[in-house]
């Protein structure tokens, strides 16, 4: 199935520079594990994004930039480690339990231990940064509550409540944005800018995986967009999914979402990562249906039938 997808974005050095050091926190997160699972765990996490210019990986270059670069374009948050740290282990997490839930990675106790390590780091993280920047520690606790609630609530009952639990699924991206608005270190709310485009984005994704979201019968963006008479041949016939007469209306309101982040960036005071959504939002507006499949929709480089991860005896090449 084709999909929309965004307009590239050309990252500033600085801009790519911190993507740079969002997969080093994230590599030195999982460093701290276990000397007998850290091994497949930095394999799995350098395959991702790896090149010439990355030859140990470059994890959030799947990661579309407006949901971490304004750590760069908020002048008041620009080289905060804490605020990095935490912000690249929210996206981590974000991504990372989606795939262990839905199986594509298998639950082995390296990957279970990595997610465990993730959340106590972005914790620590947090209030550390809460404590600096003289924020209320409530906040911490209130973001990581409503995200954890909202990926555990799976079946809604409407279209609207599809698009509230999505933005709600933001949770943990959004709470740097909380932190700098309480604390005034910006000159508008940034929270706003980051839902919206999470929505959009979870819109362009839904239009990517409309084939495998058919043949599982999962209630996507595009099934809730879909008339009842169309809705009950969802997933009747996977290779040819009903959803033609949603897309149109899907893409539209993807590209509203980022005008609307667009334009509460710039009423942020924030000229250069409006910029980032617009040239974003190019790619939805143009309506470009092409046949690449988007770098969100993640498949592990290795097979799925491979060996589990189990830590290795030494001078042994079997499990214990």
């Amino acid at each position: 199935m084709s999909g929309v997808w965004f307009g590239a974005i050309a990252e500033t050095a600085e801009v790519s520079a911190l993507r740079g050091r969002l997969h080093r926190h994230l590599l030195d997160t999982a460093s701290g594990l276990d000397p007998a699972w850290r091994e497949c765990v930095m394999r799995e996490l350098t395959a991702h994004g790896r090149s010439v210019r990355a030859p140990g990986g470059d994890f959030f270059a799947r990661f579309p930039a407006p949901v971490w670069s304004f750590l760069h374009w908020v002048p008041t948050a620009r080289g905060q480690a804490y605020a990095e740290r935490n912000q690249a282990l929210a996206l981590f997490l974000h991504l990372w339990e989606d795939h262990l839930s839905d199986g594509q990675l298998p639950e082995e106790e390296s990957f279970v231990r990595l997610r465990a390590r993730a959340w106590q780091e972005w914790e620590r993280s947090a209030l550390a940064l809460a404590a600096q920047w003289g924020a209320p520690v409530r906040l911490v606790g209130a973001h990581a509550a409503v995200y954890r609630e909202a990926v555990a609530h799976r079946r809604e009952r409407s279209r609207d409540g599809y698009y509230r639990t999505a933005a709600r699924q933001a949770a943990l991206w959004t709470l740097l944005p909380a932190i700098l608005a309480v604390t005034g270190r910006t000159a508008g709310r940034l929270g706003p800018v980051v839902t919206d485009f999470a929505l959009a984005w979870r819109i362009v994704d839904d239009l990517a995986d409309v084939e495998e979201d058919a043949a599982a019968g999962a209630r996507s963006a595009v099934w809730w967009e879909l008339p009842p008479r169309s809705r009950a041949g969802w997933g009747a016939d996977p290779g040819r999914p009903v959803a033609g007469e949603a897309e149109g209306r899907l893409g539209r309101r993807a590209a509203r979402l980022l005008v609307r982040a667009a334009y509460r960036a710039e009423r942020a005071g924030l000229p250069g990562w409006a910029m980032e959504v617009r040239t974003a939002a190019t790619g939805v507006a143009a309506a470009g249906f092409t046949s690449q499949s988007p770098p969100s929709t993640w498949r592990s480089p290795r097979s799925s039938s491979r060996s589990p991860c189990r830590p290795q005896r030494r001078g042994s090449q079997g499990s214990p």
